[in-house]
């Protein structure tokens, strides 16, 4: 699914839908999320794929610091009673 989701959105050069998370499909992810695309997922590229996915989907930013997002839990926490 995620092969087929990076070639819908721009990967070139096309990957092969095989089901394995290799190093191709790791590089096309970090362009993808604006990481260096160096084919090995590490902390930056963690850090980026977690804010790409507190993206809305016109692409605006729900979440774009780690402030943010703690204020964020903190505020459910609040909500649930919990603070």
């Amino acid at each position: 699914a995620l092969q087929a989701f990076l070639n819908q959105n721009g990967a070139e050069p096309k990957l092969s839908v095989d089901g394995k998370l290799g190093p191709k499909t790791i590089k096309a992810l970090q362009e993808y999320i604006g990481a260096e695309a160096d084919g090995s997922f590490g902390e930056e590229s963690a850090s980026k794929l977690t804010f790409k996915l507190m993206e809305n989907e016109e692409g605006e930013k729900i979440v774009s610091t780690e402030s943010d997002l703690e204020n964020i839990f903190a505020q459910q926490f609040k909500d649930a009673g919990l603070a």
